[in-house]
């Protein structure tokens, strides 16, 4: 493996890497919002629940969002280096 596929595989990783820790953070921040509403307004547990629900909603969005960006631009590059193989071009011939 080259050393430019190795950072190119590094940086898929720290993005998703990323998304994970993005995700955990979302759903405490709304977890912690619906506990500090849930004191203010007495209404334990229904806010903690909903901020739960809310949180991991968003944040699931944003991950999968995250992946399928990596995934796509993975599979684009796979197409370009199969296609850079093969000597073949995107473009159509003039025949």
């Amino acid at each position: 493996m080259k050393p430019k596929d190795l950072n190119k595989d590094a940086q898929e990783m720290g993005s998703l890497l990323g998304g994970g820790i993005q995700l955990t953070v979302t759903i405490l921040a709304f977890a912690a919002l619906g506990w500090w509403l849930d004191t203010k307004f007495e209404t334990q547990p229904w806010l903690l629940l909903a901020g739960l629900i809310f949180g991991a909603t968003g944040g699931m969005i944003s991950f999968i969002r995250t992946a399928l960006s990596v995934g796509s631009s993975k599979r684009r590059g796979k197409e370009k280096q199969d296609s850079d193989r093969t000597g073949d071009s995107a473009k159509p011939s003039d025949d």
